[in-house]
């Protein structure tokens, strides 16, 4: 008869211990208790709506902050076009910090590609006011363009002039073509030794050729020790 006592008693206290535990799963999980009250987006977005991006959280936040799915989110931010990586925290009692890092597009490939700093081709809906060069060459290489124009684009960069398209030719010769439409000829090493020389020489190479107001200059090779050749053409009015 004890021993029917004693283990009846245990399976009462089993079982008020599991409704207690019930009761406190239900309170802790309950969207009533502890929601999410703020959301600190740090990042500096350019290409992706702020409007958008923050309806888009406010529309994917369901539960408080014990029950709130954080994967759920993290995927749905980074199917936006431009989202490159998403970091989620949460801060007691009712706050998510959202880090979003967008793609850094540096140049255009073929007319409906971009390419990101870290050399991958994109297929991004673009500004077209948003000024980017031409990478050209062939797709296997796209590392070692992108390598190259980091070296040279800061030299021009220092310039009044800007990078219109940039790579090489069927013979593996890189070049640059500036906005102003000139081509410059780098040939195939030392190219930044090159342009850097060029650069040094340009405003007495350019003193003489501004006086001949009919010149238009169309190339300049920098394939040479001591100099560099220019090719231009006379205007006909």
């Amino acid at each position: 008869m004890l021993y029917h006592k004693f283990w009846f008693k245990w399976i009462i206290f089993i079982i008020l211990l599991l409704a207690l535990i019930s009761s406190s799963v239900n309170w802790i999980f309950d969207p009533r208790i502890l929601p999410i009250k703020n959301v600190f987006i740090d990042s500096q977005i350019v290409h992706t709506q702020t409007h958008n991006l923050k309806k888009l959280i406010t529309q994917s936040i369901q539960g408080n902050f014990f029950s709130v799915e954080l994967e759920k989110l993290h995927s749905t931010l980074l199917s936006l076009p431009w989202v490159k990586r998403v970091q989620i925290y949460k801060k007691f009692p009712g706050t998510l910090h959202i880090k979003l890092e967008e793609y850094q597009v540096v140049a255009r490939w073929n007319n409906d590609m971009l390419v990101d700093d870290e050399a991958k081709l994109l297929k991004l809906n673009i500004n077209k006011h948003l000024y980017l060069p031409k990478f050209v060459g062939q797709l296997a290489e796209m590392n070692n363009i992108l390598k190259q124009y980091n070296k040279l684009a800061p030299l021009i960069q220092v310039t009044n002039f800007k990078i219109k398209e940039f790579g090489y030719d069927n013979r593996k010769n890189w070049y640059i073509l500036l906005n102003n439409r000139i081509k410059l000829k780098l040939g195939q090493n030392k190219i930044q030794e090159r342009l850097e020389r060029f650069l040094k020489a340009y405003n007495h190479l350019m003193l003489p050729l501004k006086t001949m107001k009919k010149n238009k200059i169309l190339q300049i090779d920098l394939n040479y020790t001591n100099g560099f050749a220019v090719r231009t053409t006379i205007l006909v009015k």
